[in-house]
């Protein structure tokens, strides 16, 4: 017998998600409703030891749904989405604070003849506005259990799970309670919805019937309706015009009436109010931070402080990754036979995944930040803010949204644009989502910041030039995203932009426990990508680089038969992060440890992907690319962060043999040597700033760097962003253009600095 399922429903911001993490802990997942590209998640508890499926619904305002997301929470509850996630009980969350709007969807809930508890969320918030609120009374009113509790804090989740597993126990089935008195009209149409579905065979609860009478093209029973063809239709259009007689408008507005007035007395005697109503320093403070020219700026200035303590705050644990990855890689190749085997291990999979994961601190970061943000309500008024900026474009403050979650991925971010009703707005934020910098494109921004920007102090020393320029790489996509947005709708759909509506939570102290779980997922998406397309790319590199192999010829009378000491001195994060780059030391050999390890000096640029890189170079050069950085570019289609693996691969392998380097002088001291094994094992951003073209100028110049910055910037470089677009639209058309349209533009952008940059200022 499979698991009882309760489904969590409830309005936005009422803390439905807290109470889902409360119930299941961290035995969740998550995944798409069938036909539909809206993610849910999924997760087990147990209530009175019998194991329970729970699922957090998208928010929703009421049964009649508005948008894709609202209509998958509405078929959920009902019975009638695909597959095995219709809900045998209904868990309500309200926001307390605010039961007069809560307890509307409430209310449609009771009706519709299912199992239902309403947890009283956010108790703490109300009792600070001074409502005293008797959840026993509320209970009688609406008929079923009202559970008081504080889903941050976990105070009520005990006598929340009683009340829940008590109504499955409870349930048989009976017909729901009506308890919303309306006019007798009303009542006697739904009552003959009800009885014209049942001489057909399909039972339908009070609450169905009202939503096909109140919301014309209600899809609540959209199969059993369509089958029972237009005679029902026009007996519907029939029982709609005998529920509004003598009252006139429309059932859907004598519907909302009716409600309310319910509701408004039974919070007279049911609610207490013991000071002011008033929002308290919430209000105060949005007086500010919501102000038509000081909020922008502000929320300009809360963004940039994220980004420059991102720099600041990750070093530390970035040093700590790549010594202990150093440390690693020099005892596999210590340990390990075969010299195949040897380089794969250490230079191929750990050069490149290590080369990801030591930027794991500041995608944690980014993370942490955001979910702050979020939790504390702060978002919602970003949303607001940028409404007044997206308005130009022909979007709404809805597209804000997704494009804040596209920071963190985009393909949720894509997933989100499901809550946008106006389709042409949602397929325009579809199309503009990946020009949002993703967690995925965060190591290359830190690998070429953190080697190339100096960490000079700004505004003495409030701000930091790193993460200024941190700050405007990610500014950088939402500067091109709007321009684009309003491109297209005046060129393709000619619409302005809807109305956007938007309720703004409390300011509130974020839960640690969210905030924790949040950096959790975000962690663990970026690792096991590392563990997995990151890991793929990374030996396929590392195969190309390493054959085909040729007999050695024989050591030049220069070199020494040494192999890479990563062990000795991992580079000092700290160094790339502000320091001046390492100096060549004297005494090294005239070709590399690393390319003795290959084979022969000059083993990388005959390898296959020395000659297929070589092949490409022509079109690397014009933005001031050698044919290793535009291999490991290409190398990235398919998912942007294997650029910096295939760095880590390529110039692990590659090692100095494009350098300039001194002649070995066979007589250095112990000192020489010391500083030999230094220079070694020094990390990929110590190897990328000496990295040369054959004549000895350096490669990464500042021009390059910028346009290699600006190039990743509006590059989309992931397939499963690709995919999740042509699921969103239904067709690859939208996707390949949006594919063909950023990476010419990324190569457009990335040929205007570097070349000007070099034609203003030359490569310094």
């Amino acid at each position: 017998m499979s698991s009882p399922v309760i489904a969590l429903a409830g309005n936005p911001n009422t803390g439905k998600t807290e109470v889902f993490n409360a119930l299941t802990g961290l035995r969740q997942g998550t995944g798409n409703y069938p036909g539909v590209t809206v993610e849910r998640s999924v997760g087990m508890g147990r209530l009175n030891g019998q194991a329970v499926q729970f699922i957090d619904l998208p928010g929703a305002y009421s049964l009649a749904a508005r948008d894709p997301s609202e209509q998958v929470a509405v078929d959920v509850i009902a019975g009638v989405q695909p597959g095995d996630l219709a809900a045998d009980a209904v868990l309500a969350v309200v926001d307390s604070s605010n039961l007069e709007r809560n307890l509307y969807f409430a209310t449609q809930l009771s009706e519709l003849g299912k199992p239902l508890v309403v947890a009283l969320n956010m108790t703490d918030i109300a009792q600070r506005r001074g409502l005293r609120i008797d959840a026993e009374a509320l209970s009688e009113a609406l008929g079923c259990p009202m559970v008081p509790i504080c889903a941050r804090s976990r105070q009520g989740m005990t006598a929340l799970r009683e009340a829940m597993a008590k109504a499955l126990a409870a349930s048989n089935g009976a017909p729901p309670r009506v308890v919303v008195e309306y006019p007798d009209a009303l009542v006697d149409a739904v009552r003959g919805v009800q009885e014209r579905l049942a001489a057909t065979g399909k039972a339908a609860s009070f609450g169905v019937a009202l939503r096909l009478l109140a919301d014309e093209g209600c899809e609540l029973e959209r199969e059993g309706v369509s089958a029972l063809g237009p005679a029902f239709r026009d007996e519907l259009a029939r029982l709609r015009e005998k529920a509004v007689s003598g009252a006139g408008g429309t059932v859907a507005a004598l519907e909302a009436h009716s409600r309310y007035a319910w509701i408004r007395g039974v919070l007279e005697n049911a609610v207490q109010r013991t000071k002011s109503s008033e929002r308290g320093w919430t209000g105060r403070a949005d007086v500010v931070l919501i102000h038509r020219t000081a909020g922008p700026l502000i929320f300009a200035g809360v963004m940039l402080l994220v980004f420059q303590a991102i720099f600041a705050g990750s070093a530390p644990l970035m040093e700590a990754i790549e010594h202990g990855f150093a440390n690693a890689s020099a005892a596999v190749e210590a340990a390990l036979p075969g010299e195949i085997m040897a380089s794969l291990i250490a230079h191929g999979i750990m050069g490149g995944v290590g080369s990801v994961l030591v930027f794991l601190p500041p995608i944690l970061a980014l993370a942490l930040f955001i979910a702050l943000l979020e939790d504390c309500g702060y978002m919602a008024r970003a949303a607001f803010i940028m409404d007044r900026v997206f308005q130009w474009c022909g979007l709404s403050g809805k597209s804000f949204i997704p494009l804040l979650t596209g920071f963190g991925c985009a393909i949720p971010a894509i997933m989100a644009t499901r809550t946008i009703e106006s389709p042409r707005e949602r397929l325009v934020t579809i199309f503009i989502v990946p020009l949002m910098s993703c967690a995925a494109r965060l190591p290359v921004y830190a690998l070429l910041i953190g080697a190339f920007i100096p960490a000079r102090p700004i505004l003495g020393g409030v701000l930091g030039l790193q993460g200024l320029v941190l700050f405007a790489v990610y500014v950088l996509g939402l500067a091109i995203a709007l321009p684009a947005a309003w491109l297209l709708n005046r060129a393709l759909f000619k619409a302005e932009a809807a109305p956007f509506l938007l309720e703004l939570p409390t300011y509130k102290a974020p839960s640690p426990r969210t905030i924790a779980y949040k950096v959790f997922l975000q962690g663990k998406d970026f690792v096991v990508n590392a563990g997995s397309i990151i890991l793929a790319m990374t030996i396929v590199v590392w195969a190309l680089a390493f054959f085909p192999r040729e007999e050695d010829p024989g050591p030049t009378p220069q070199a020494a038969p040494v192999r890479l000491a990563l062990h000795q001195q991992p580079a000092a994060v700290g160094h790339a992060f502000g320091g001046s780059p390492s100096q060549t030391p004297q005494g090294i050999p005239a070709h590399s440890p690393a390319e003795e390890m290959l084979g022969r000096p000059g083993q990388l640029d005959d390898s296959y992907l020395g000659r297929m890189g070589r092949t490409l170079e022509p079109l690397f050069k014009p933005v001031g690319w050698d044919w290793r950085v535009g291999t490991a570019v290409i190398a990235a289609f398919p998912a942007r962060e294997v650029v910096v693996a295939a760095m880590g691969a390529i110039f692990h392998l590659e090692g100095d043999g494009h350098a300039g380097h001194h002649s070995h002088d066979h007589g250095h001291d112990h000192d020489h040597d010391h500083d030999h094994h230094h220079h070694d094992q020094e990390g990929l951003r110590a190897r990328l700033q000496e990295a040369t073209w054959p004549d000895g100028e350096p490669l990464f110049t500042l021009p390059m760097v910028a346009g290699l910055l600006v190039f990743t910037a509006l590059c989309l470089q992931c397939g499963p962003t690709l995919a999740v677009m042509r699921r969103s639209t239904g067709s690859w058309r939208w996707p390949l253009f949006a594919f063909t349209t950023m990476t010419l533009l990324a190569y457009l952008g990335a040929l205007i600095i570097y070349q000007g940059g070099m034609g203003l200022f030359g490569p310094g």
